[in-house]
C-alpha cells in the first residue's frame, strides 16, 4: 500500500466488516474534468459474473507531490498525475465505469483500515471482472505506432506458440516484422515502463489462475489494449535469451532480470504450488515467502513494509501467516522485517534469506536482518531437515554453525560506475577495472586474471572466458552487477565482491558458510564479545552451489545437496565447524 495520503474526511465513510467500497467512474469525454462517487459493497457478494462486476486498477502511483485534482463525491480530491491519466482513458463516453482504486477506495489517513484492506487485496483481485493494467499514455509515439507494436505483440505470440513451419509461413512472418517495425521497436520501451518494478503488481495478477484467467489481465497503453498472455508469451522467453535478439531491441543487459519475467515465473510458480496443494502437497509459508521475496529485491516500494505485505497473498497451502505477522502500518519497517526474518527462519529454515541485503539493517535492527534490496538473490530450501539457526534474547541475536572458509586480507575499491555521470559507462568500467588491477598488483594477494574470473565473463555458454570487449551494453552489465559492490582480497587468494552498498568489507573479516545456505558470508568479530555482525554475501557462491547453476538442466537437486552434506562431514572431521552468534 503506497504511502500516499490526501484528506479523507469528508468522502470516505468507516467501511462495516467485510465490506469494500467501489468506485464508479462517471461518462465523459478524453480531457473533460473527472467525476466519481465512491459506494460499499459487501466483497462476499462480488463476484466476476456478478451485477456489480468491477475492473481492479493495477498502477504506478508515481510522485505523490505531483497531483490533480478530480471530484469524488462533489468534493475535490487530489488524485497522482498518473493515476489521473489512467481515469482519463479508462472512463468510457456514454457509460458509468465501476472500479477498484487502491488510493480512491482505501482510506489512506486511517491506518487500522489500511491494515484490513491490504489483507483483502489478494481477494479483491480475484473477484474482479478483469485486471487492468495501466501502463501509461502513448508518451512521444503517435498511436498508430502502438497499435502496430500490439499487433506485432500478438502475433509474435502466436508466432511462439506455433513457429512458422513452412517456407511460405515464415515469409507471411517475415513480412508481418517488415510492415510493424516501427511498433517492434517502442515494445523494448514498454517493458522498461515502472509498472514493471513495483512490488504490489506481483499480486494483483499473479491471484488470477495462470490458465483460466490469463486474458482477463489486459495491459493498457492509452486506449489500446493486450491480454497479458499476449506479452508474456511474445517477449518472456526472448527476454532469457539475449541470443534471440539479434537487433538488440528488446534488451542489451547481458542476462539482467527483466520485470515481466519475474512476475511471469512467480505466476507460474504459484500457480504449481496450487496444484500441489489440490494433491495435498504442500510448501511451507515461511519458504514460499522467502522465495518470493528473492525474486523481488529490485522491485521498488514507496512504503518499504510493503516488500512484504505486497506479496502475502501469494502464499498457498494449508498455513496460515500469524496473527502477530497480519499487516500493520503502526509498526515501523525495522520491526516487520525482524520479525518476518525471524518467523523464517524459525519456521522454515529459510537461511537463504540472510542474503537478501545489500544494504546496512533497517533502524539500527541486527546484522542478520535483510532489508530485501538489490541484486535479485538466489534461495534454495533449507538443505537441512530441520532449521540450524537459533533465536536468543527476545530474537536479538542469531546463532548458527559456520565453517570457515578464509580471511580477508584487503579491501580494494568500491564500484561506482554510475555515479560518474559525466562519463560513458564504457569509459567509467574501465577506469574502475584499471584501479582494480592496480589494486592487486599492490596487495599482491591475488592475480589479474582472478579478477576477471569473477568480473569479465559475459554470460552464456559460449562467451570468452576473459576480457570481453568493453562495449557500453557490457559495460552497463558491469555496472547493473556490481555497482556500489567491494572488491576484497582473501589469504588464500581469492578475489571476490562483497554484496553490501553500505558496508565495505576490511581485513580480518571471516568468508565462511553458514549451516543451510549455499551462499558465502562476510562475518565481522565484535571487539572481545565472541559475537559477529554479518557484512554481506560474497558475489561468488561456494563451488557445490556454483555447480548447481551451471548446469541446473542436468542436475538434480539431491546432488547438491550431497556436495553440500560432504563438505560440512569434512569440515566436522577437521574440527573447522564453528558455532557463530550473530548481532
Amino acid at each position: 500500500m503506497e504511502a500516499f495520503q490526501p484528506q479523507s474526511e469528508t468522502t470516505h465513510r468507516p467501511l462495516k466488516p467485510g465490506e469494500i467500497r467501489i468506485v464508479t467512474l462517471l461518462p465523459g469525454k478524453l480531457d473533460d474534468p473527472i467525476h466519481c462517487t465512491l459506494e460499499h459493497v459487501k466483497l462476499s457478494d462480488l463476484t466476476p459474473g456478478s451485477t456489480a462486476a468491477y475492473q481492479a486498477v493495477s498502477y504506478v502511483w508515481g510522485d505523490p507531490t505531483q497531483t490533480r485534482p478530480i471530484t469524488l463525491d462533489k468534493t475535490t480530491y487530489p488524485v497522482t498525475v498518473n493515476l489521473y491519466s489512467a481515469l482519463n482513458y479508462l472512463r468510457e463516453t456514454g457509460t458509468p465505469t465501476q472500479l477498484w482504486i487502491d488510493s480512491l477506495c482505501i482510506n489512506q489517513q486511517d491506518v487500522s483500515e489500511r491494515n484490513a484492506q491490504v489483507g483483502q487485496m489478494r481477494a479483491i483481485f480475484a473477484s474482479a471482472a478483469r485486471v487492468s493494467v495501466w501502463l501509461g499514455d502513448y508518451g512521444p509515439h503517435p498511436k498508430s505506432d502502438w497499435h502496430l507494436g500490439f499487433q506485432y505483440m500478438i502475433a509474435r505470440a502466436d508466432w511462439m506458440a506455433k513457429p512458422p513451419r513452412t517456407p511460405a509461413e515464415q515469409h507471411r512472418f517475415n513480412t508481418l516484422q517488415v510492415r510493424h517495425a516501427r511498433g517492434s521497436k517502442i515494445m523494448s520501451g514498454l517493458l522498461a515502463r515502472p509498472w514493471f518494478t513495483r512490488a504490489w503488481v506481483v499480486q494483483e495478477v499473479a491471484v488470477r489462475h495462470w490458465r483460466n484467467d490469463d486474458e482477463k489481465v489486459k495491459l493498457m497503453v492509452g486506449h489500446l489494449t493486450v491480454p497479458w498472455f499476449a506479452m508474456d508469451q511474445a517477449f518472456g522467453r526472448l527476454l532469457y535469451n539475449r541470443a534471440a535478439l539479434p537487433d538488440g531491441t528488446l534488451s542489451d543487459s547481458y542476462g539482467a532480470p527483466n520485470g515481466l519475467c519475474s512476475i511471469a515465473k512467480a505466476w507460474k510458480y504459484k500457480h504449481q504450488l496450487t496444484l500441489l496443494a489440490g494433491e495435498a502437497k504442500y510448501v511451507g509459508f515461511g519458504e514460499q515467502l522467502a522465495m518470493y521475496l528473492s525474486r523481488f529485491t529490485q522491485f521498488g516500494a514507496t512504503d518499504q513494509r510493503d516488500r512484504i505485505y505486497s506479496l502475502l497473498g501469494m502464499l498457498v497451502g494449508n498455513e496460515t501467516v500469524p496473527d502477530s505477522l497480519a499487516p500493520d502500518y503502526s509498526k515501523s519497517v525495522s520491526d516487520v522485517f525482524h520479525e518476518y526474518t525471524a518467523w523464517m527462519l524459525r519456521e522454515g529454515g529459510c537461511i537463504d534469506v540472510l542474503s537478501l541485503s545489500s544494504g546496512p539493517s533497517t533502524e539500527g535492527g541486527p546484522s542478520w536482518v535483510p532489508n530485501f534490496v538489490g541484486r535479485r538473490g538466489v534461495f534454495y530450501r533449507n538443505l537441512e531437515e530441520t532449521s540450524p539457526a537459533k533465536l536468543l534474547d527476545d530474537d536479538k541475536l542469531l546463532e548458527i554453525e559456520a565453517l570457515p572458509l578464509t580471511v580477508v586480507s584487503a579491501a580494494g575499491p568500491r564500484c561506482s560506475i554510475r555515479a560518474e555521470l559525466s562519463r560513458r559507462t564504457a569509459d567509467e568500467c574501465r577506469r574502475y577495472l584499471s584501479n582494480c588491477e592496480d589494486f592487486l598488483v599492490v596487495s599482491a594477494e591475488a592475480s589479474a586474471e582472478e579478477l576477471y574470473n569473477v568480473l569479465m565473463t559475459e554470460p552464456g555458454a559460449d562467451a570468452p572466458a576473459h576480457r570481453v570487449v568493453l562495449s557500453q551494453p557490457y559495460g552497463s552489465y558491469i555496472a547493473d552487477e556490481f555497482d556500489e559492490y567491494s572488491l576484497f582480497t582473501c589469504e588464500n587468494g581469492v578475489v571476490d565482491f562483497c554484496r553490501s552498498t553500505s558496508v565495505a568489507p576490511q581485513a580480518g573479516d571471516m568468508v565462511c558458510l553458514l549451516r543451510g545456505s549455499t551462499h558465502r558470508y562476510l562475518l565481522r568479530p565484535v571487539g572481545e564479545t565472541e559475537q559477529w555482525t554479518l557484512v554481506g554475501t560474497a558475489y561468488m557462491d561456494a563451488e557445490f552451489s556454483r555447480a548447481w547453476h551451471k548446469n541446473a538442466q542436468q542436475k538434480e537437486e539431491d546432488e547438491m545437496r550431497e556436495s553440500y552434506a560432504a563438505l560440512w562431514r569434512e569440515g566436522a572431521e577437521s574440527g573447522s565447524v564453528i558455532q557463530v552468534v550473530i548481532r
